[in-house]
Protein backbone atom coordinates (compact mmCIF):
# COMPACT_ATOMS: atom_id res chain seq x y z
CA UNK A 1 0.00 0.00 0.00
CA UNK A 2 1.32 3.23 -1.01
CA UNK A 3 2.42 5.79 1.78
CA UNK A 4 1.48 8.82 -0.52
CA UNK A 5 -0.62 10.35 -3.18
CA UNK A 6 0.17 11.13 -6.66
CA UNK A 7 -3.34 12.34 -7.78
CA UNK A 8 -6.58 13.21 -6.13
CA UNK A 9 -9.56 13.85 -7.15
CA UNK A 10 -13.91 14.14 -6.67
CA UNK A 11 -16.18 12.35 -8.30
CA UNK A 12 -16.84 13.19 -12.21
CA UNK A 13 -13.75 15.57 -12.35
CA UNK A 14 -10.32 15.45 -14.88
CA UNK A 15 -7.53 15.94 -13.46
CA UNK A 16 -3.85 16.06 -14.24
CA UNK A 17 -0.48 16.00 -12.16
CA UNK A 18 3.01 15.51 -13.52
CA UNK A 19 4.56 11.87 -11.85
CA UNK A 20 8.26 11.13 -11.64
CA UNK A 21 8.32 7.34 -10.53
CA UNK A 22 11.01 4.90 -10.66
CA UNK A 23 10.61 1.80 -12.70
CA UNK A 24 10.98 -1.99 -11.18
CA UNK A 25 13.90 -4.06 -12.43
CA UNK A 26 11.45 -5.95 -14.61
CA UNK A 27 11.02 -2.18 -16.41
CA UNK A 28 7.50 -2.08 -14.90
CA UNK A 29 5.42 0.57 -12.87
CA UNK A 30 2.39 -0.09 -10.76
CA UNK A 31 -0.90 2.10 -11.10
CA UNK A 32 -3.06 1.79 -7.16
CA UNK A 33 -6.68 3.58 -7.20
CA UNK A 34 -7.50 4.30 -3.79
CA UNK A 35 -11.72 3.38 -3.93
CA UNK A 36 -14.29 3.35 -6.34
CA UNK A 37 -13.72 3.16 -10.22
CA UNK A 38 -12.06 5.20 -12.48
CA UNK A 39 -10.24 5.26 -16.07
CA UNK A 40 -6.40 6.41 -16.19
CA UNK A 41 -4.63 8.00 -18.69
CA UNK A 42 -0.64 7.89 -19.27
CA UNK A 43 1.58 10.25 -21.20
CA UNK A 44 4.86 9.92 -21.62
CA UNK A 45 7.45 12.99 -21.68
CA UNK A 46 10.77 11.58 -20.97
CA UNK A 47 13.18 9.13 -19.03
CA UNK A 48 16.14 9.55 -16.94
CA UNK A 49 19.08 6.87 -17.13
CA UNK A 50 21.38 6.18 -14.34
CA UNK A 51 24.23 8.07 -15.87
CA UNK A 52 26.01 4.74 -17.08
CA UNK A 53 24.89 5.63 -20.71
CA UNK A 54 23.97 8.50 -22.23
CA UNK A 55 21.30 8.75 -24.98
CA UNK A 56 22.10 11.03 -28.04
CA UNK A 57 19.29 13.31 -26.91
CA UNK A 58 19.96 13.32 -23.11
CA UNK A 59 20.00 16.79 -21.26
CA UNK A 60 21.09 18.04 -17.84
CA UNK A 61 18.96 19.90 -15.64
CA UNK A 62 20.07 23.01 -14.41
CA UNK A 63 17.50 24.46 -11.68
CA UNK A 64 16.87 28.60 -11.48
CA UNK A 65 15.14 30.51 -9.19
CA UNK A 66 11.52 30.56 -10.00
CA UNK A 67 10.92 33.40 -13.14
CA UNK A 68 7.35 34.24 -14.37
CA UNK A 69 7.96 34.10 -18.07
CA UNK A 70 4.20 34.17 -19.12
CA UNK A 71 1.01 36.10 -18.35
CA UNK A 72 -1.49 36.27 -20.67
CA UNK A 73 -3.10 38.63 -18.45
CA UNK A 74 -0.78 41.29 -18.78
CA UNK A 75 0.61 40.59 -21.95
CA UNK A 76 0.52 38.27 -25.20
CA UNK A 77 -3.43 38.12 -25.25
CA UNK A 78 -6.00 35.51 -23.87
CA UNK A 79 -6.27 32.34 -25.55
CA UNK A 80 -9.38 31.42 -27.95
CA UNK A 81 -10.74 27.88 -29.09
CA UNK A 82 -8.60 26.05 -30.59
CA UNK A 83 -6.00 28.14 -30.78
CA UNK A 84 -1.93 28.45 -29.88
CA UNK A 85 0.17 31.13 -28.52
CA UNK A 86 4.31 30.51 -29.46
CA UNK A 87 6.38 31.66 -26.90
CA UNK A 88 10.69 32.11 -26.60
CA UNK A 89 12.23 30.19 -23.94
CA UNK A 90 15.93 28.96 -24.63
CA UNK A 91 18.51 32.02 -23.98
CA UNK A 92 16.13 34.59 -21.95
CA UNK A 93 16.06 35.21 -18.27
CA UNK A 94 18.30 32.69 -17.00
CA UNK A 95 17.59 30.08 -19.70
CA UNK A 96 20.74 28.63 -21.70
CA UNK A 97 20.21 29.39 -25.44
CA UNK A 98 20.65 25.30 -25.82
CA UNK A 99 18.24 24.09 -24.16
CA UNK A 100 16.03 21.90 -25.21
CA UNK A 101 13.13 21.66 -22.64
CA UNK A 102 12.25 23.41 -19.75
CA UNK A 103 10.34 22.27 -16.19
CA UNK A 104 7.58 24.81 -15.41
CA UNK A 105 4.47 25.40 -13.81
CA UNK A 106 1.27 25.92 -16.14
CA UNK A 107 -2.12 27.08 -14.74
CA UNK A 108 -4.70 28.07 -16.31
CA UNK A 109 -7.21 31.36 -15.58
CA UNK A 110 -10.28 32.68 -16.59
CA UNK A 111 -11.76 30.03 -18.68
CA UNK A 112 -15.23 30.56 -20.13
CA UNK A 113 -15.37 27.10 -21.03
CA UNK A 114 -13.98 23.26 -19.40
CA UNK A 115 -11.16 23.02 -21.58
CA UNK A 116 -7.39 21.97 -21.22
CA UNK A 117 -3.83 23.54 -22.09
CA UNK A 118 -0.91 21.72 -24.08
CA UNK A 119 2.31 21.99 -24.43
CA UNK A 120 3.98 21.50 -27.64
CA UNK A 121 7.05 22.22 -29.62
CA UNK A 122 5.06 22.30 -32.64
CA UNK A 123 1.79 23.86 -33.74
CA UNK A 124 0.55 20.57 -34.43
CA UNK A 125 -3.01 18.82 -33.19
CA UNK A 126 -2.22 17.52 -29.15
CA UNK A 127 -2.62 13.88 -27.76
CA UNK A 128 -2.17 14.77 -24.82
CA UNK A 129 -3.20 17.51 -22.01
CA UNK A 130 -1.00 19.16 -19.38
CA UNK A 131 -4.05 20.82 -17.61
CA UNK A 132 -7.52 19.85 -17.43
CA UNK A 133 -9.93 22.82 -16.25
CA UNK A 134 -13.40 24.24 -15.69
CA UNK A 135 -15.11 27.41 -15.93
CA UNK A 136 -13.51 30.17 -13.53
CA UNK A 137 -11.13 27.31 -12.29
CA UNK A 138 -7.40 28.22 -11.36
CA UNK A 139 -5.33 25.31 -11.98
CA UNK A 140 -1.53 24.58 -11.70
CA UNK A 141 0.07 21.66 -13.08
CA UNK A 142 4.12 20.52 -13.17
CA UNK A 143 4.91 19.98 -16.74
CA UNK A 144 8.09 19.24 -18.58
CA UNK A 145 8.00 21.22 -21.96
CA UNK A 146 9.99 20.13 -24.56
CA UNK A 147 11.22 23.14 -26.82
CA UNK A 148 11.47 23.51 -30.63
CA UNK A 149 14.84 24.10 -32.77
CA UNK A 150 14.00 27.88 -32.18
CA UNK A 151 14.05 26.99 -28.51
CA UNK A 152 10.27 27.85 -28.30
CA UNK A 153 6.96 26.05 -26.67
CA UNK A 154 3.45 26.38 -27.89
CA UNK A 155 0.91 26.72 -25.32
CA UNK A 156 -2.88 24.97 -27.09
CA UNK A 157 -6.43 25.95 -26.07
CA UNK A 158 -8.63 23.18 -26.35
CA UNK A 159 -12.00 25.12 -26.33
CA UNK A 160 -13.88 28.72 -25.15
CA UNK A 161 -11.08 31.34 -23.91
CA UNK A 162 -8.26 31.24 -21.02
CA UNK A 163 -5.45 32.73 -19.84
CA UNK A 164 -2.02 31.11 -18.78
CA UNK A 165 0.73 31.38 -16.55
CA UNK A 166 3.63 29.95 -17.02
CA UNK A 167 6.54 30.10 -14.11
CA UNK A 168 10.09 28.70 -15.03
CA UNK A 169 11.97 27.12 -12.31
CA UNK A 170 14.90 24.66 -14.23
CA UNK A 171 15.48 23.21 -17.86
CA UNK A 172 17.59 20.35 -19.78
CA UNK A 173 20.51 21.21 -21.70
CA UNK A 174 22.81 19.02 -23.37
CA UNK A 175 25.88 17.61 -21.42
CA UNK A 176 28.33 18.88 -23.86
CA UNK A 177 27.26 22.53 -24.33
CA UNK A 178 28.48 23.21 -20.81
CA UNK A 179 25.00 25.05 -20.37
CA UNK A 180 25.30 27.31 -23.21
CA UNK A 181 25.11 31.25 -23.01
CA UNK A 182 22.39 33.11 -21.36
CA UNK A 183 21.16 36.58 -21.65
CA UNK A 184 20.69 37.99 -18.30
CA UNK A 185 17.00 40.10 -18.35
CA UNK A 186 16.66 43.36 -17.10
CA UNK A 187 15.66 43.32 -13.21
CA UNK A 188 12.82 46.27 -12.55
CA UNK A 189 11.02 48.67 -14.70
CA UNK A 190 9.18 51.67 -14.18
CA UNK A 191 6.54 53.39 -16.03
CA UNK A 192 4.55 57.23 -15.25
CA UNK A 193 2.07 58.73 -17.32
CA UNK A 194 2.65 62.67 -17.55
CA UNK A 195 -0.76 63.50 -16.81
CA UNK A 196 -3.16 61.22 -14.77
CA UNK A 197 -6.26 62.39 -16.91
CA UNK A 198 -6.32 63.41 -20.03
CA UNK A 199 -8.72 65.25 -21.80
CA UNK A 200 -10.54 63.06 -23.93
CA UNK A 201 -8.86 62.83 -27.27
CA UNK A 202 -5.72 64.78 -26.17
CA UNK A 203 -2.60 62.21 -26.17
CA UNK A 204 -0.73 61.09 -23.57
CA UNK A 205 3.29 60.39 -23.38
CA UNK A 206 4.71 58.11 -20.91
CA UNK A 207 8.23 57.95 -19.69
CA UNK A 208 9.74 54.55 -19.02
CA UNK A 209 12.88 53.40 -16.65
CA UNK A 210 14.69 50.11 -16.39
CA UNK A 211 17.34 48.85 -14.67
CA UNK A 212 19.05 46.34 -16.80
CA UNK A 213 22.70 44.76 -17.38
CA UNK A 214 25.31 47.32 -17.91
CA UNK A 215 26.07 47.45 -21.68
CA UNK A 216 23.28 45.49 -22.97
CA UNK A 217 21.08 47.19 -25.73
CA UNK A 218 17.45 48.13 -23.99
CA UNK A 219 14.23 48.24 -26.12
CA UNK A 220 10.98 48.87 -24.94
CA UNK A 221 7.43 47.71 -26.16
CA UNK A 222 4.11 50.28 -25.13
CA UNK A 223 1.25 48.14 -24.71
CA UNK A 224 -2.53 49.39 -23.44
CA UNK A 225 -5.72 47.91 -22.19
CA UNK A 226 -9.07 49.69 -22.30
CA UNK A 227 -10.91 50.04 -19.63
CA UNK A 228 -14.26 47.50 -21.57
CA UNK A 229 -11.98 45.15 -22.15
CA UNK A 230 -9.65 42.40 -21.03
CA UNK A 231 -7.05 42.35 -24.42
CA UNK A 232 -4.28 43.91 -24.15
CA UNK A 233 -3.60 46.13 -27.40
CA UNK A 234 -0.05 46.74 -28.60
CA UNK A 235 1.07 50.61 -29.18
CA UNK A 236 4.19 50.11 -31.04
CA UNK A 237 6.64 47.26 -31.01
CA UNK A 238 10.03 47.56 -30.34
CA UNK A 239 12.02 50.70 -29.71
CA UNK A 240 15.17 52.22 -28.16
CA UNK A 241 12.82 54.84 -27.02
CA UNK A 242 12.03 55.25 -23.26
CA UNK A 243 9.32 57.94 -23.85
CA UNK A 244 6.21 57.33 -25.86
CA UNK A 245 3.07 59.29 -26.83
CA UNK A 246 -0.58 56.95 -26.99
CA UNK A 247 -2.93 58.14 -29.92
CA UNK A 248 -5.83 58.62 -27.93
CA UNK A 249 -8.23 59.82 -30.77
CA UNK A 250 -10.03 56.50 -30.52
CA UNK A 251 -10.48 56.13 -26.57
CA UNK A 252 -13.71 56.24 -25.12
CA UNK A 253 -14.33 57.65 -21.36
CA UNK A 254 -13.05 55.13 -18.82
CA UNK A 255 -9.47 54.25 -17.26
CA UNK A 256 -6.96 53.09 -18.99
CA UNK A 257 -3.90 50.77 -17.75
CA UNK A 258 -0.81 51.50 -19.69
CA UNK A 259 2.11 48.62 -19.74
CA UNK A 260 5.67 48.71 -21.43
CA UNK A 261 7.81 45.68 -21.59
CA UNK A 262 11.90 45.90 -21.24
CA UNK A 263 14.16 43.86 -22.46
CA UNK A 264 18.06 43.88 -22.01
CA UNK A 265 18.90 41.14 -25.39
CA UNK A 266 16.29 39.91 -27.31
CA UNK A 267 12.43 40.67 -28.11
CA UNK A 268 11.08 37.93 -25.32
CA UNK A 269 13.11 38.90 -22.69
CA UNK A 270 12.46 41.85 -20.08
CA UNK A 271 10.47 42.82 -16.94
CA UNK A 272 6.94 45.06 -17.59
CA UNK A 273 5.43 47.85 -15.33
CA UNK A 274 2.00 49.65 -15.47
CA UNK A 275 0.59 53.03 -14.18
CA UNK A 276 -2.93 54.13 -15.44
CA UNK A 277 -4.82 56.90 -17.13
CA UNK A 278 -8.29 58.03 -16.72
CA UNK A 279 -9.52 59.43 -20.56
CA UNK A 280 -11.95 62.35 -19.28
CA UNK A 281 -14.85 63.32 -21.51
CA UNK A 282 -14.96 66.98 -23.06
CA UNK A 283 -19.05 66.76 -22.97
CA UNK A 284 -20.74 69.19 -21.83
CA UNK A 285 -23.07 68.43 -19.95
CA UNK A 286 -26.44 70.78 -18.12
CA UNK A 287 -28.16 68.79 -15.84
CA UNK A 288 -32.12 69.35 -14.98
CA UNK A 289 -32.35 71.34 -18.33
CA UNK A 290 -36.16 70.48 -19.42
CA UNK A 291 -38.07 72.25 -21.48
CA UNK A 292 -40.90 73.48 -20.75
CA UNK A 293 -44.17 71.55 -20.31
CA UNK A 294 -45.64 72.88 -23.25
CA UNK A 295 -42.88 72.65 -25.46
CA UNK A 296 -42.40 69.01 -24.46
CA UNK A 297 -46.58 68.89 -25.52
CA UNK A 298 -44.88 70.52 -28.72
CA UNK A 299 -43.18 67.27 -30.08
CA UNK A 300 -45.90 64.85 -29.19
CA UNK A 301 -46.75 63.16 -32.41
CA UNK A 302 -49.93 61.54 -30.25
CA UNK A 303 -51.89 63.97 -28.35
CA UNK A 304 -52.07 61.14 -26.07
CA UNK A 305 -49.02 61.42 -25.03
CA UNK A 306 -49.40 64.68 -23.34
CA UNK A 307 -51.09 63.17 -20.00
CA UNK A 308 -47.70 61.03 -19.66
CA UNK A 309 -45.60 64.61 -20.01
CA UNK A 310 -47.95 66.23 -17.51
CA UNK A 311 -47.54 63.49 -15.09
CA UNK A 312 -44.09 63.15 -15.27
CA UNK A 313 -42.84 66.65 -15.96
CA UNK A 314 -39.32 67.62 -14.37
CA UNK A 315 -37.08 65.13 -11.89
CA UNK A 316 -39.29 62.06 -11.49
CA UNK A 317 -39.50 60.52 -8.17
CA UNK A 318 -38.56 56.84 -7.99
CA UNK A 319 -41.67 54.71 -8.00
CA UNK A 320 -43.57 57.11 -10.50
CA UNK A 321 -44.91 55.26 -13.28
CA UNK A 322 -43.66 57.03 -16.24
CA UNK A 323 -42.74 54.72 -18.87
CA UNK A 324 -44.89 51.93 -20.46
CA UNK A 325 -44.17 49.06 -18.32
CA UNK A 326 -44.89 51.11 -15.26
CA UNK A 327 -41.65 51.28 -13.92
CA UNK A 328 -39.95 54.39 -13.64
CA UNK A 329 -37.66 54.64 -17.00
CA UNK A 330 -36.98 53.73 -20.33
CA UNK A 331 -34.68 56.07 -21.84
CA UNK A 332 -36.15 54.80 -25.03
CA UNK A 333 -39.50 55.93 -24.01
CA UNK A 334 -38.59 58.91 -23.25
CA UNK A 335 -37.10 59.33 -26.87
CA UNK A 336 -40.14 58.03 -28.30
CA UNK A 337 -42.30 60.69 -26.73
CA UNK A 338 -40.18 63.05 -27.64
CA UNK A 339 -39.71 62.17 -31.51
CA UNK A 340 -42.19 64.00 -34.11
CA UNK A 341 -42.47 60.79 -35.82
CA UNK A 342 -45.25 58.80 -37.83
CA UNK A 343 -43.03 55.66 -36.20
CA UNK A 344 -43.31 56.41 -32.52
CA UNK A 345 -45.93 54.00 -31.42
CA UNK A 346 -44.30 50.94 -33.95
CA UNK A 347 -40.35 51.67 -32.91
CA UNK A 348 -39.73 50.45 -29.72
CA UNK A 349 -37.53 48.03 -28.03
CA UNK A 350 -33.98 48.72 -26.27
CA UNK A 351 -31.09 50.72 -27.87
CA UNK A 352 -29.61 47.46 -29.38
CA UNK A 353 -33.17 46.17 -31.25
CA UNK A 354 -33.91 50.21 -32.72
CA UNK A 355 -31.80 50.27 -35.50
CA UNK A 356 -32.74 46.92 -37.02
CA UNK A 357 -36.56 48.06 -36.55
CA UNK A 358 -36.12 51.15 -37.88
CA UNK A 359 -35.57 49.61 -40.68
CA UNK A 360 -37.62 46.93 -40.84
CA UNK A 361 -40.85 49.30 -41.01
CA UNK A 362 -38.98 52.40 -43.02
CA UNK A 363 -37.38 50.71 -45.37
CA UNK A 364 -34.92 52.91 -45.14
CA UNK A 365 -30.94 52.97 -44.17
CA UNK A 366 -30.11 54.56 -40.41
CA UNK A 367 -28.01 57.67 -40.81
CA UNK A 368 -24.28 57.81 -39.98
CA UNK A 369 -24.68 62.22 -39.47
CA UNK A 370 -26.47 63.67 -36.93
CA UNK A 371 -29.78 65.63 -37.76
CA UNK A 372 -32.13 67.94 -35.67
CA UNK A 373 -35.18 65.18 -34.72
CA UNK A 374 -33.40 62.62 -35.10
CA UNK A 375 -32.92 59.35 -32.35
CA UNK A 376 -29.41 58.81 -31.65
CA UNK A 377 -28.50 55.24 -30.54
CA UNK A 378 -25.70 54.10 -28.62
CA UNK A 379 -24.71 50.57 -28.04
CA UNK A 380 -23.97 49.43 -24.70
CA UNK A 381 -21.77 48.76 -22.18
CA UNK A 382 -19.96 51.99 -23.66
CA UNK A 383 -19.42 55.54 -22.59
CA UNK A 384 -22.97 56.40 -22.62
CA UNK A 385 -24.73 53.28 -21.59
CA UNK A 386 -23.55 51.40 -18.22
CA UNK A 387 -25.65 48.11 -19.10
CA UNK A 388 -26.27 46.08 -22.20
CA UNK A 389 -29.65 47.57 -23.70
CA UNK A 390 -27.48 50.80 -25.00
CA UNK A 391 -28.64 54.59 -24.95
CA UNK A 392 -31.65 56.38 -26.40
CA UNK A 393 -31.64 60.33 -26.80
CA UNK A 394 -32.88 63.08 -29.22
CA UNK A 395 -30.81 65.90 -31.28
CA UNK A 396 -31.73 69.22 -30.87
CA UNK A 397 -29.14 70.62 -32.37
CA UNK A 398 -26.36 69.92 -34.48
CA UNK A 399 -22.89 72.30 -35.10
CA UNK A 400 -21.13 73.73 -37.53
CA UNK A 401 -19.76 70.80 -40.13
CA UNK A 402 -21.46 68.17 -37.69
CA UNK A 403 -18.47 68.33 -34.96
CA UNK A 404 -20.96 68.43 -32.75
CA UNK A 405 -24.53 67.60 -32.76
CA UNK A 406 -26.66 67.94 -28.60
CA UNK A 407 -29.04 66.10 -27.12
CA UNK A 408 -32.04 65.61 -24.74
CA UNK A 409 -31.49 63.08 -22.58
CA UNK A 410 -33.26 61.10 -19.47
CA UNK A 411 -31.18 59.49 -17.39
CA UNK A 412 -31.09 58.16 -13.50
CA UNK A 413 -29.15 59.32 -10.88
CA UNK A 414 -29.70 58.17 -7.22
CA UNK A 415 -33.66 57.94 -6.89
CA UNK A 416 -34.63 60.32 -9.68
CA UNK A 417 -34.44 60.44 -13.36
CA UNK A 418 -32.87 63.49 -14.54
CA UNK A 419 -33.80 65.48 -17.58
CA UNK A 420 -30.77 66.74 -19.61
CA UNK A 421 -29.01 68.10 -22.35
CA UNK A 422 -25.68 67.12 -23.65
CA UNK A 423 -23.25 68.66 -26.61
CA UNK A 424 -21.16 65.47 -28.20
CA UNK A 425 -17.97 66.02 -30.27
CA UNK A 426 -18.42 64.43 -33.61
CA UNK A 427 -16.60 62.70 -36.22
CA UNK A 428 -16.59 60.13 -38.77
CA UNK A 429 -13.66 58.73 -37.53
CA UNK A 430 -15.32 58.62 -34.03
CA UNK A 431 -18.64 56.81 -34.95
CA UNK A 432 -17.18 53.33 -34.03
CA UNK A 433 -15.30 54.72 -30.43
CA UNK A 434 -18.49 55.90 -29.38
CA UNK A 435 -20.14 52.44 -29.80
CA UNK A 436 -22.66 54.55 -32.29
CA UNK A 437 -25.36 52.40 -34.01
CA UNK A 438 -26.23 55.27 -35.97
CA UNK A 439 -28.93 57.89 -36.36
CA UNK A 440 -32.42 57.59 -36.92
CA UNK A 441 -34.11 60.70 -39.13
CA UNK A 442 -37.93 61.31 -37.89
CA UNK A 443 -39.31 59.85 -41.42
Amino acid sequence: MPLASNLNWWPGDTVANQVIAPVGADGEISFYNSQGDTDLVVDVVGYFTDGTSTPSDAGLFHPLDPVRLLDTRSDAGTLGPGSYLTEQFAGIEGISSSADAVIANLTSVNATEPSFFSLLPEQVAPETSDVNFGVNQTVPNLTIGSLNSDGELDIFNAAGTADAIVDVFGYFAPEDTGGGTVALPCSAAGLSATAGTSSQGTPVTVDATAACPSGSAVDYEYWYKPWYSSVWMLATNWSGSDTYTYNTSTWTVGTYNLAIWVTSGGAYQGVYAMTDVMSAPDYQYAEHTIPSESALSGYMANPANVGIVARCYGDWAAGVNCDESGTPGQCTFWAEINWDSPYFSTVHGNASGLPRSYTELTGDPVATTPAVGDLVVWDGPGPFAAGPDGHVAVVIAVGPGDSTYTVSQMNWSGQSWDISTMVVPFSASAFASQELLGFLPPG
